[in-house]
């Protein structure tokens, strides 16, 4: 009864800030009396300040077991006596993402079984993976046992970036980016440099900065408000002579080209903010 009472208290803190509406969804009343039995749930689906609720309980020692997906082992430092790992029944160490199925890496599970042994309080972590199917034993060995997969960057410095931060001082932002991204620590940071230069100099040279590279010009002001990956190319169309000559539906329908792009389940998505403004 004391530990549920503290229980109740900490939570009651934690959900002060949510709104009267949100507090009467049935996933918070659920997330809520699962907590208060020392029972965290942990997934996508969950309100953030749910999920961020889950965190500092689990943090502070107030939860005994978290049911999560694998999101809950990226960035979250909550260490745990032990991590349990359930599939899908028949998919063994198989990972279903947007793309469909595919086997379980050893990065991936090098990170949530990371998660095993509270550094003070266990001498050994434990991680136990059930497998409802047989798997050969060569598969399973490749992620249980390899060392994880080596990491690369995949840091992109695209031209819809370097516009939006020109305002801001790019020269000081470039130089703390290339101090902190990956590249540096694989030794390629004069790579990422003269990317962001190139990019600067290409974007003076279409008239989207200025000549010095510290202001957008008119153009430059429209690409930054397209969130689209060729900003470059539909600025230029917006400030061609073609579309201020052309009629109403021959523009908007060559803007639809832009209006969409394909969203994270294969659905369309929002690619064009509105252009005010301009």
């Amino acid at each position: 009864p004391a530990e549920t009472q503290t229980l109740q208290e900490r939570i009651d803190r934690l959900l002060r800030n949510v709104p009267g509406d949100l507090l009467t969804l049935t996933q918070i009343k659920e997330v809520k009396a699962y907590c208060l039995s020392g029972i965290g749930l942990h997934h996508g689906g969950l309100v953030p300040l749910v999920r961020e609720a889950t965190e500092i309980l689990a943090q502070e020692g107030l939860l005994v077991v978290i049911f999560a997906t694998e999101t809950f082992g990226l960035g979250v430092n909550v260490p745990s006596r032990a991590c349990f790992f359930n599939f899908k029944p028949g998919f063994p160490l198989v990972k279903f993402d947007r793309h469909g199925k595919r086997p379980l890496r050893a990065t991936e599970y090098s990170q949530m079984s990371g998660r095993a042994g509270r550094r003070g309080h266990d001498v050994l972590g434990q991680s136990i993976v059930n497998l409802d199917t047989p798997v050969d034993i060569a598969r399973a060995s490749k992620v249980l046992c390899e060392l994880p997969e080596p990491l690369e960057s995949a840091f992109y410095v695209s031209a819809h970036t370097v516009i939006q931060i020109v305002g801001f001082g790019i020269h000081t932002w470039m130089d703390w980016l290339c101090s902190q991204s990956l590249l540096v620590f694989q030794g390629r940071g004069e790579v990422l440099k003269r990317n962001v230069t190139a990019m600067l100099t290409l974007l003076a040279k279409r008239g989207l900065l200025s000549p010095d590279f510290r202001q957008r010009t008119r153009k430059g002001r429209a690409a930054s408000v397209l969130v689209i990956g060729n900003c470059v190319l539909l600025s230029e169309l917006l400030c061609h002579k073609l579309v201020k000559t052309a009629s109403v539906h021959a523009v908007a329908a060559l803007l639809a080209a832009f209006t969409v792009e394909e969203g994270l389940e294969g659905k369309p998505g929002p690619a064009i903010k509105p252009l005010l403004d301009l």
